[in-house]
């Protein structure tokens, strides 16, 4: 018997599941988009959230999404009555407002190796950070010997060291694993971290200034109240068991998804944080939303849980 080999058109013709369908399939990071896009703007009498940022990290790649109304010029935050006075001159007038992005290199199994590639890593920064934390965090540590971080981890004087390179190689080498201990799960969140950070840094927009003036370049989320949503397989897990250690590793990992006054010249929002804790965001708002938008706001607002994180405060 011969057999055929259908090409892409033609297979889409005949694809059996498709035919019990009433709409066609759609991938994952589509779906999610179009849950992001209702949730924002809402539908018939149920209203939006408004303009939101939504971050999707996962073992290989970190999702980007943003939709908001407006794209405001940035005005310095703070009182300095040489900055405060500078002009803003807007740089990329056609930016889209709603848009989605993905950090292809960034993810916290498969990619795990390029976090050495990050700003932070190359100058030390997230080295001293990490161990410093680390210690202040844990003040004894006690694990298993058949725990694979014990390999990493070393006490001086001062507190812990943590191997942060061979960690690194080990995570990506080592994708399945999940940790083990309390003290692991607290490391990964600290990556997570910085993996928000760049990811963020990346994908909104960001001011340069000069003697005179302010440049804006990209979207500015932090001039108007906009959430954050967190989504993905490392927010689901950690949100689902809810214990105290888990939301205080959510809070490590939103941080660096905020407004930043290291960073300030880097305009990422500093609205509320929301989890994707029921992983509705791409099922019901992106998948049912096609079918029922109206209850498909609602359903996202009754399950996507508030995560309260401290955020700066400034005065513009």
């Amino acid at each position: 018997m011969a057999t055929t080999v259908a090409s892409v058109g033609e297979r889409g013709n005949w694809d059996v599941a498709e035919q019990y369908m009433d709409a066609p399939f759609i991938p994952t990071p589509r779906a999610a988009f179009l849950g992001v896009n209702l949730l924002v703007r809402g539908y018939g009498k149920e209203k939006g959230i408004g303009p939101l940022v939504c971050l999707d990290v996962g073992g290989a790649t970190t999702d980007f999404y943003a939709n908001v109304p407006d794209n405001p010029l940035y005005i310095y935050p703070w009182d300095v009555a040489e900055k405060r006075n500078k002009r803003t001159i807007l740089k990329t007038p056609n930016m889209p407002l709603a848009y989605r992005r993905v950090e292809g290199k960034y993810g916290m199994a498969y990619n795990a190796e390029n976090l050495v590639e990050i700003d932070r890593y190359q100058s030390g920064e997230m080295q001293i950070d990490l161990n410093e934390l680390f210690s202040k965090r844990f003040s004894k540590v006690s694990l298993s010997s058949d725990d694979p971080f014990t390999k990493f981890l070393k006490k001086d004087g001062k507190g812990y060291e943590i191997d942060l390179e061979n960690y690194i190689n080990w995570i990506h080498n080592n994708p399945h694993e999940l940790p083990k201990s309390r003290e692991e799960n607290w490391v990964r969140a600290f990556m997570t971290n910085e993996v928000m950070r760049i990811t963020t840094k990346n994908n909104v927009g960001h001011v340069r200034e000069t003697d005179v003036y302010f440049l804006q370049y990209g979207v500015n989320f932090f001039s108007q109240p906009t959430n954050v949503l967190m989504v993905g397989g490392t927010i689901y897990g950690k949100a689902r068991e809810g214990t105290q250690a888990q939301m205080e590793d959510l809070r490590l990992i939103a941080r660096g998804t905020l407004f930043n006054t290291d960073e300030y010249t880097v305009l990422r929002p500093n609205g509320q944080v929301l989890l994707d804790a029921d992983y509705v965001l791409s099922t019901v708002g992106g998948l049912y939303g096609r079918v029922d938008p109206e209850r498909a706001v609602r359903m996202l607002k009754k399950y996507l849980m508030p995560l309260e994180v401290e955020r700066v405060e400034a005065d513009s």
